[in-house]
């Protein structure tokens, strides 16, 4: 037989090739010869992956995907790379994924990576671990973190989210000691800094604005009967409190004021102080070089007591401020150690004298002295009329016994 077509032949049939044998499929001829015939018959190893074959002798097993390994061979490594045909799930360095990709190592990309979940709770989420309990996503306007995890930073630090001290929601900042974390509400309107060593706060807010230090608070400005108040609450041993307040009354007065167990002190824009007691340091151990004032009361007799009107200063409303006492200037000459000069700048001082201020304690000193001193010629001028007296009742007893010596004659 010279040439036979294959589909000449039938079941029964068989056909012996001496030349060609010509094989036709979907319209193409392809002719084989009666040597390359009996070649194919007689092959023992796999075909070449070009003729259709595996390119090599190993039996892939199940679940294989097979690769080009050395010099193209048909190479499987189950272990690195493998299908689970069952679930439709392809495994990376894992033989038992357990979503449709599985990476069981790191993962480098060096272009975007974009995620997008179908089903419930949240889709397009990214997943840590397999419990699905903890996911980060995108709602459309923000990114979100759910589960109540923890996110952390280099150095031992972290951030948290869960329930605070009272229940309330909040986000945590954590050092690495875990002692202390700065931590803020769900509501945005308390945050805080907690010491867990005493298992209280350093610092916080509360809902209506105010800031405390511990037992210590700043309350935000309130208005009372038209002046507004800020107070700085200021808490002691066993449960005291004292109060800084700064206070402003419009077109009136402003000032400080400060409140311990309802005493207290304040201080007015327009430089007066009020106190129940002031006292100032008078030890006579911080003192040396310590000189008694002389001619203190020739001093006295050079001061002049005046009130007047004060014109660097005003009230609120715009009034003067009256008051009563020394001129500074008059003082400095007979005293200048209870005046001091006080620097201004330039803009409010253009003659750069300053302006004197006046040590009242010093003052009071000068008066003590010069009473001191009036006392003494005082005494000293009664001591002279006594003598004088005693000199003439001296001679008036006498003129009395001449008298009386006279009658008798």
């Amino acid at each position: 037989m010279a040439n036979v077509r294959v589909s000449e032949l039938t079941a029964a049939a068989s056909a012996l090739v001496t030349d060609q044998l010509e094989v036709n499929q979907g319209g193409v001829s392809k002719r084989v010869t009666a040597q390359q015939l009996v070649d194919l018959a007689g092959k023992t190893t796999p075909l070449n992956v070009a003729q259709g074959g595996s390119g090599t002798s190993t039996v892939f097993t199940l679940g294989s995907v097979l690769f080009a390994g050395s010099s193209g061979v048909y190479t499987q490594a189950n272990s690195q790379l493998f299908w689970d045909n069952t679930n439709s799930r392809l495994g990376i360095g894992t033989t038992s994924p357990s979503t449709k990709l599985t990476v069981n190592g790191g993962i480098s990309a060096f272009g975007d990576i974009i995620t997008y979940r179908s089903a419930s709770p949240t889709t397009g989420a990214y997943y840590f671990g397999n419990t699905g309990g903890k996911y980060l996503y995108y709602d459309g306007t923000n990114y979100v973190f759910n589960g109540g995890g923890v996110l952390a930073l280099q150095n031992g630090y972290r951030i948290q989210s869960g329930n605070g001290e009272y229940g309330e929601k909040q986000l945590a900042l954590q050092n690495s000691n875990r002692n202390a974390y700065l931590y803020l509400s769900a509501d945005g309107n308390v945050i805080g800094l907690w010491d867990n060593n005493s298992g209280s706060n350093r610092f916080y807010t509360t809902s209506d604005r105010q800031f405390y230090f511990g037992s210590n608070a700043i309350m935000p400005a309130y208005t009372y009967s038209g002046t507004y108040y800020t107070n700085a609450l200021l808490g002691e041993p066993g449960g005291g409190q004292s109060s800084l307040r700064f206070y402003h009354t419009p077109g009136v007065e402003a000032g400080v004021q400060m409140f311990s167990h309802g005493y207290g002190f304040t201080f007015r824009n327009d430089g007066t102080a009020f106190a129940g007691n002031w006292y100032s340091t008078s030890d006579t151990r911080t003192k040396s070089d310590q000189v008694v004032i002389k001619n203190s009361l020739e001093k006295i007799l050079k001061l002049q007591g005046i009130t007047y009107s004060r014109n660097d200063v005003t009230k609120l409303d715009g009034s003067s401020v009256v008051d009563a006492g020394l001129i500074a200037q008059d003082v400095e000459k007979v005293l200048p150690e209870c005046v001091e000069r006080l620097t201004k700048p330039p803009e409010s001082d253009p003659d750069g004298e300053g302006t004197l201020s006046l040590n009242y304690n010093g003052v009071t000193a000068l008066l003590v002295n010069a009473v001191k001193e009036l006392n003494a010629k005082t005494d000293a001028a009664l001591a002279a009329k006594d003598a004088e007296i005693a000199a003439l009742k001296g001679r008036l007893d006498a003129l009395e016994q001449r008298l009386e010596a006279l009658r008798g004659t």
